[in-house]
């Protein structure tokens, strides 16, 4: 029972940190009480998921425009960290994780420091990359839209 419990809670997070719900702070809320109450459970396929999924969370709390950036930065090496302890284990997160670290590492670095490690430059072009394409949706949507 308890491990559908845990399941259940793993499929409400996933939903709640989808665009639909968007609410970051209940998926961190719920997880990280979770994780104090099941510390024995965090090696699990469930755990790592769970954690995945407040991980994704503070990064995306992080990425809000109406906060300064010590809390930005507050929230964004707490999902750093989460990510790392995701990142300790073999499965279905463990390439996830990486990826999160990597993005994570050059928003806390910042832009104007050059990468050091190949992993760091891999992420900042990704981050390059995936913030070209959201422009240019965005110039498309305008463009049929026809508006300025």
């Amino acid at each position: 029972m308890r491990a559908l419990k845990n399941q259940t809670l793993q499929f409400k997070l996933i939903s709640l940190n989808s665009k639909v719900r968007n609410d970051h702070q209940l998926v961190v809320d719920l997880g990280e009480e979770w994780l104090k109450q099941n510390k024995a459970d965090l090696r699990t396929r469930v755990g790592l998921g769970i954690q995945w999924e407040v991980a994704r969370a503070y990064e995306q709390l992080g990425d809000r425009r109406d906060i300064d950036k010590p809390e930005a930065q507050r929230l964004w090496r707490a999902s750093r960290d989460r990510a790392q302890q995701v990142n300790r284990f073999p499965g279905e997160f463990h390439d996830v994780s990486l990826a999160l670290i990597q993005r994570l590492e050059v928003k806390l670095g910042g832009k104007e420091r050059a990468p050091e490690t190949f992993d760091a430059a891999f992420g900042l072009g990704r981050q390059m990359i995936t913030s070209i394409k959201e422009t240019k949706d965005a110039i498309d949507g305008a463009v049929k839209a026809k508006t300025p």
